[in-house]
């Protein structure tokens, strides 16, 4: 493949991507409207097609999903070659990655608070019974 065919290759996917996000920010915007009183809300309503951009937004979701599915067990897929980015452990959705990462902090971190405010309520309540006794 040659540098301008990648090139190529990489704006008509960053288009893609780039319409199928203006896509989903037009259907959240549509989300929140639905129902409001405002002018700009009534205005969007009105004059959006949200059947044909849900359509648009389901049929890049399959063209996405059919092309990432991998190969049945009968058919036997070639190794990567060398500067390949599609090898065993590439990540294809580094967004989803960071959110788990996250995510997975803060689940961490709240288990770590939770025992440690759980320990010091212990040692509050044996000291309390302490005085008491």
């Amino acid at each position: 493949m040659s540098a301008m065919s990648v090139q190529s290759q990489s704006a008509t996917d960053l288009d893609g991507l780039k319409r199928k996000v203006d896509g989903l920010a037009l259907l959240r915007v549509y989300e929140f409207c639905e129902g409001r009183e405002i002018s700009a809300c009534e205005s969007l309503t009105s004059s959006l097609r949200i059947n044909a951009l849900i359509t648009s937004l389901v049929e890049t979701a399959d063209r996405t999903t059919a092309a990432s599915v991998p190969p049945s067990r009968g058919t036997t897929a070639s190794a990567p070659q060398s500067g390949s980015k599609s090898g065993v452990g590439g990540v294809r959705n580094p967004l989803a990655v960071a959110l788990g990462i996250v995510f997975g902090a803060l689940a961490v971190i709240g288990i770590v608070v939770g025992v440690l405010v759980w320990k010091r309520r212990v040692k509050r309540l044996k000291t309390e019974m302490v005085v008491r006794g």
